[in-house]
């Protein structure tokens, strides 16, 4: 959304969001983890920013001008293997808590030890992988369950290279996009699943959030193995389905881990995204409620 400035000052020299760049970004972004000006947008000020655009510009919104069928989101509970179970414990107690809690701890420091949980409910850590990953036999038993073929969108490279080996595994066809694929890779891949060739196309939402057509003419099942924190990549990733050449009703399904029946970081970063609401200090506050080894 920052991309409209650039435009507004070709037009009106950014009269209609304020004049200069910085009561732009001020108003409509919150400040960056990273960087000032890396931040999420403001739902809040979502009416605001289109009120500014329609002084401006002609709104046409796809909804209003393209008939597509019906979204339908799901969520399917994993629980995770007694070994990940405890290293996600152990994880909390150990590393996730003190840092969350300690008021001296840079953010970013906060987020790296929380990530450590994604990763872990993955099956996969740098040093550490799960004996019995039971989110990857999930995904299994529901490609096996779906009329082929699926998409399926995972995070991190380790998650994709267990896939893609799962699937060989089962003599099932996939192929993955993601940051390992040069851009002739990735063209074979995408080529490759909408010719019939792929029971599954392994998607990793930075690599796959743009410049993929075509994908809605022979798929309507997006299974979401993992993903990040961003709201503006998930909606792009679940576009990819909801273009005109879609017939079909389309199934968004997330898979998210439990421990002993409770939720996981999984179940916070999955409200967060589809909300449109997600702000890193709300994830850093439900980590502190955390009581014993309760998991969130």
């Amino acid at each position: 959304k920052t991309d409209i400035w650039s435009q507004s000052y070709f037009i009106d020299h950014g009269a209609a969001f304020g004049g200069t760049f910085s009561k732009f970004y001020n108003r409509y972004f919150h400040k960056g983890t990273h960087g000032y000006y890396g931040g999420p947008f403001r739902s809040e000020a979502e009416g605001q920013y289109e009120n500014a655009m329609s002084k401006v510009w002609t709104v046409i919104r796809r909804r209003d001008v393209i008939e597509l069928p019906d979204k339908i989101h799901e969520r399917r509970s994993v629980e995770l293997s007694t070994d990940a179970a405890e290293t996600y414990r152990r994880i909390i107690k150990e590393q996730v808590l003190p840092a969350v809690n300690d008021e001296e701890t840079p953010i970013q420091h906060k987020i790296v030890e929380i990530l450590r949980l994604r990763q872990v409910t993955g099956g996969f850590l740098p040093e550490w992988q799960a004996a019995q990953n039971n989110k990857l036999d999930a995904l299994c038993e529901l490609i096996d369950d779906m009329a082929p073929p699926v998409i399926v969108v995972a995070f991190y490279r380790a998650e994709i290279q267990a896939i893609l080996k799962r699937m060989k595994q089962e003599n099932k066809k996939a192929a993955a996009i993601f940051g390992d694929i040069d851009a002739a890779g990735r063209l074979d891949a995408g080529r490759a699943f909408m010719a019939g060739e792929l029971d599954a196309l392994v998607l990793q939402p930075n690599a796959a959030a743009e410049g993929l057509d075509g994908l809605q003419n022979v798929c309507s099942t997006m299974i979401f193995y993992s993903q990040g924190y961003e709201w503006d990549k998930r909606k792009q990733i679940e576009d990819r389905l909801m273009r005109p050449g879609q017939k079909n009703k389309v199934l968004y399904i997330d898979l998210v881990a439990t421990i002993g029946g409770r939720e996981t970081i999984d179940h916070s970063v999955s409200d967060a995204v589809q909300q449109k609401d997600f702000e890193i200090r709300s994830i850093i506050d439900a980590v502190k409620t955390i009581q014993g080894e309760h998991a969130i």
